[in-house]
């Protein structure tokens, strides 16, 4: 395996974890929005993908605190979600009420740590294949 397919091969790793996931949480048939998570799923993807090279090159050159820096980009991403899940029209149950603050506050905070999570796991992921290149190559 070769540093510059690490990123796709990570990134279509996440894709395809997330969508065993949120497909094992959905209703069988999956209803017409579900394609709406598949694309939020995909959207996160593509920031995974980007991200790896950033993850790698920090890996590289030992930049301090990268660790703190993995976290806040997750917790950044968790809220960015969780924010347009919130917004974009059409998402959420059909005939539940709008959720209060403290519902949408709860939410914001769940998917803030599942992205800190998401992002750490990503980050040890790609320390590992790194490791392992460069120790077999």
């Amino acid at each position: 395996m070769s540093a510059t397919k690490l990123p796709r091969i990570i990134a279509a790793g996440f894709f395809v974890f997330w969508l065993i996931v949120l497909y094992g949480g959905a209703d069988h048939p999956p209803p017409p929005g579900f394609v709406v998570v598949v694309v939020f799923n995909l959207c996160c993807s593509l920031v995974v993908y980007f991200r790896v090279s950033t993850y790698m090159e920090w890996l590289k050159t030992q930049k301090e605190k990268r660790g703190i820096r993995v976290f806040v980009d997750g917790l950044a991403a968790g809220v960015v979600i969780a924010i347009l899940t919130m917004i974009i029209p059409g998402v959420g149950e059909p005939g539940v009420p709008v959720p209060a603050i403290l519902e949408r506050l709860i939410w914001i905070m769940i998917l803030a740590i599942a992205g800190a999570a998401n992002a750490l796991i990503v980050y040890g992921i790609t320390a590992f294949l790194m490791k392992r290149m460069t120790s077999s190559g």
